[in-house]
């Protein structure tokens, strides 16, 4: 019986290894990583473990609708994710969170995805969706993890939600967010704005009413919600008069019922009640339009936006005057408020949309410094 586990080097083998020195360097190091797999074999078990959520990263899609490459794949009525470990074998991958280059960051992630792809045990509820960062009961239906047997890892669907923020703050560096999620081809780059410079005093500063309709968060007491109400507020001086705000904070249903409202508009004869078809119809019109909250007006990632749009009936405004004032509005408003530029690297943009007719005015909360009381 052989003296040396499975698939370990044989050490009665070490002189076809030591006849040069590059040779017995490798037999070193695979020893060395021999003994550490063989370590954390043992230290793990076979049960329930913890893992991590590394789909979605791009697109923040994990209910199969995402078409990126580390986003969640549907299979029949099960979803599959690409998780980390929290236990020890976790670390025969490199850890995504070891780089601050969002390539490396991606392709770490997608090295994950052939040892680490988890199933759902049970039929997926898109409405109970996993985020990217989550921490999920991770567990091997058929193979073992003390004899590197990773075959049918599944997962089960959490209770509640708790987020590993080291996994979830790579989300928000620089090149990670992938800018392909939306489809920018109705959006500009730039707004020309020529005019806003010509605008007198008396054509600034909007008195458009806020919309009852309009929300600032699920707790409209929050200091999230305070804060996304003052950034629009902030903002008011400097835009034109008969700017208004049509859209802030979204739950799931705000954000269903825009996406049939456009289609109906545009001629939409499906059925409505299918989201995925009502959203890429709305896409394959060039309307900037998301089929899930995410950033922005969903709030995630402590984040907020709010839409604007000239008031119906007043063609003295465009959309790019009012970008061209929320220009203004960044560089008057320095310390107080920031609100996100077009394609900002790390996700969160903002984005003039010509073919909706508004402007998205995205931003993050720990850059909106309420005013003292």
């Amino acid at each position: 019986m052989a003296k040396y586990k499975k698939s370990f080097t044989n050490p009665h083998l070490y002189r076809q290894f030591s006849n040069n020195p590059a040779g017995m360097f490798d037999y070193t190091m695979t020893n060395i990583m021999d003994g550490f797999y063989n370590g954390a074999m043992n230290s793990a078990i076979d049960g329930k473990f913890k893992a991590v959520c590394l789909s979605g990263i791009n697109s923040e899609s994990n209910t199969g609708a995402g078409t990126g490459g580390n986003d969640a794949v549907i299979s029949g009525p099960f979803i599959n994710l690409i998780v980390r470990p929290l236990a020890d074998f976790g670390n025969i991958i490199p850890d995504p969170r070891s780089s601050k280059d969002p390539n490396k960051i991606n392709a770490l992630i997608s090295l994950h995805a052939s040892t680490f792809t988890a199933r759902s045990d049970e039929g997926f509820d898109i409405t109970r969706g996993i985020d990217f960062g989550q921490v999920i009961d991770c567990y091997f239906e058929k193979g073992s993890i003390t004899n590197s047997d990773f075959r049918s890892l599944r997962f089960s669907q959490p209770e509640g939600k708790v987020i590993e923020t080291s996994f979830q703050d790579l989300s928000l560096i620089a090149g990670v967010e992938a800018v392909s999620v939306f489809d920018w081809s109705g959006a500009s780059m730039l707004g020309s704005g020529t005019n806003y410079n010509e605008l007198g005093a008396e054509h600034l500063g909007t008195t458009v009413p806020i919309s009852s309709g309009i929300k600032w968060d699920e707790d409209g007491a929050s200091i999230a919600a305070q804060k996304r109400k003052y950034a629009f507020e902030a903002l008011r001086p400097y835009l034109p008069k008969g700017v208004r705000i049509t859209s802030a904070f979204r739950t799931q249903a705000d954000q269903d019922r825009i996406n049939r409202d456009y289609a109906g508009k545009y001629g939409y004869k499906g059925n409505l009640s299918d989201r995925s078809a009502v959203n890429q119809f709305n896409k394959d019109n060039k309307l900037v339009i998301n089929l899930y909250t995410g950033r922005g007006h969903g709030g995630k990632s402590k984040t907020g936006a709010f839409d604007l749009a000239p008031k119906k009936g007043d063609a003295s405004v465009t959309v790019d005057l009012i970008w061209a004032a929320v220009q203004a509005g960044n560089t008057a408003l320095a310390g107080k408020v920031k609100y996100s530029p077009l394609r900002r690297s790390g996700g969160n943009s903002s984005v003039v949309e010509h073919k909706n007719g508004c402007v998205h005015v995205a931003f993050f909360l720990e850059e909106v410094n309420l005013p003292p009381n």
